[in-house]
């Protein structure tokens, strides 16, 4: 059963797709954490609140700037669907809390008593940084290719 006349098996090519998009998973998420780790030392806070909203929007400018990066130079059409895991990873905890308490926002609950819950924080860190990272590396690739298809001269991928 060739795939798309290359004289492929489907399955090879749905399993080369797959690793694809682990691999863009992989660098969404690790590749963000490692960019943001210099600019962390920069950042001062004066409450936990402030210092979760400012790791939120560290973590989403670096993702998407290496979303944009990834995509400039090698244009992986996979790049473009990681925001689907990472919205499914947040939607499946937003509908199934652990505590059975449907709120979504698990850094109001982590920082609302002088001492913080750890466990909201551990909530805020798994379902809201890391598909945070999915979401804005997908949106950085997508920028990439509606200016690359705007006119503007678009680089050859990296072979």
């Amino acid at each position: 059963m060739p795939e798309g006349g290359t004289g492929r098996p489907a399955p090879l090519g749905l399993l080369r797709r797959a690793g694809l998009l682990l691999i863009n998973v992989a660098a969404a998420l690790l590749g963000t954490m490692i960019l943001e780790l210099p600019f962390e030392r920069f950042t001062v806070v004066s409450s936990l609140r402030e210092s979760m909203f400012i790791m939120d929007l560290l973590t989403s400018a670096c993702a998407f700037g290496l979303g944009w990066i990834v995509y400039y130079r090698w244009r992986p059409a996979a790049a473009k669907l990681v925001w689907a895991i990472g919205l499914c990873w947040f939607g499946q905890r937003a509908l199934f809390p652990p505590d059975g308490n449907h709120v979504v926002l698990w850094e109001v609950f982590a920082t609302r008593f002088g001492s913080p819950d750890w466990a909201a924080m551990g909530n805020w860190t798994l379902y809201t940084v890391l598909p945070l990272r999915l979401m804005f590396y997908s949106a950085g690739a997508f920028a990439c290719s509606h200016k690359a298809g705007m006119g503007a001269r678009a680089p050859e991928p990296f072979r």
